[in-house]
């Protein structure tokens, strides 16, 4: 077995596990990067030595490849090799080595990341009270991602049919995702952290947020049309929303971070919880 028919293994385990931009963003870098230098070596020869040799040949096709690009191929490389170790057709060694001799020590997957920035009591209250008193379909969207923990996605597939308002629920049954077939288009697919549909409770006070501010309920809930704004355009209009509320200037991600941390609970159990009223007073 060679590399290019192990990373063809790799690929079609990651196939099923991960959402489509993903899955494409993984076999990009696989066919762009990496199996030009690796595609033709043996698995039973893919050593510490090996991996550290083709990757200094590895270059992009305009010429030298970017620090974070190479670490990201570096990172794919070890990770395909260790699932070759689990197939018993690459020899065990350790994983935890750097790109170069100056380099820190990058283990696979083992470093912990810094705490996962999230909001003050005081800036979530700003966003709340900037979300009511300014309702619109851009600060909607951010209202309910911090109320129920959704993900960027999430919120732009989002339709109004969803919406169960006798239960103060909403059924996430999509996700909004730009990838490339071709050419640049948008997919709608499932969410991808579960393959399926999941119900949320939200807060009375979004509830009445809705009810009050939006009679009209068409479409998906940030166009008020058949068609859903994409991901990368409401991240540029969460940036200006930040600002306009007095907050810091933070990624979307945030907001479900904060969700999570403010429960202090697992996700899954998170999910059912209702947390925000009081931060409504």
């Amino acid at each position: 077995m060679n590399f290019a028919e192990l990373a063809t293994l790799y690929t079609e385990e990651k196939r099923k596990k991960l959402k489509v931009s993903s899955f494409q963003n993984l076999t990009f870098n696989l066919e762009r990067y990496v199996l030009p230098c690796f595609a033709d070596l043996p698995t039973d020869k893919l050593t510490k030595d090996e991996i550290l040799f083709r990757m200094n040949s590895m270059k992009s096709l305009g010429g030298t490849l970017g620090k974070q690009t190479k670490e990201k191929n570096f990172e794919l490389v070890k990770r395909i090799a260790k699932r070759g170790m689990e197939y018993g057709v690459v020899p065990p060694f350790l994983l935890d080595f750097p790109i170069g001799e100056n380099e820190e020590k990058i283990p696979l997957q083992t470093v912990q990341a810094e705490e996962a920035t999230v909001l003050s009591d005081v800036e979530i209250k700003a966003i709340i009270a900037y979300a009511t008193a300014h309702p619109s379909y851009k600060s909607l969207g951010v209202l309910l991602s911090l109320c129920m923990g959704l993900r960027i996605g999430e919120v732009c597939g989002l339709k109004w049919t969803d919406f169960n308002f006798e239960k103060n629920a909403v059924l996430v049954a999509r996700t909004v995702q730009r990838v490339k077939i071709d050419t640049a288009t948008k997919v709608i697919a499932t969410p991808s952290w579960s393959g399926l549909s999941r119900q949320i409770s939200f807060p009375d006070a979004v509830g009445a947020v809705i009810l009050q501010n939006f009679t009209e309920r068409n479409g998906f809930i940030l166009t008020g049309s058949n068609k859903p704004i994409e991901p990368r355009f409401y991240r540029r209009i969460f940036s200006s929303f930040t600002k306009e509320c007095g907050i810091r200037d933070v990624q979307f991600g945030v907001l479900r971070n904060t969700y999570k941390q403010r429960l202090g609970k697992e996700l899954k159990q998170a999910q059912k919880t209702v947390w925000a009223d009081y931060f409504f007073e």
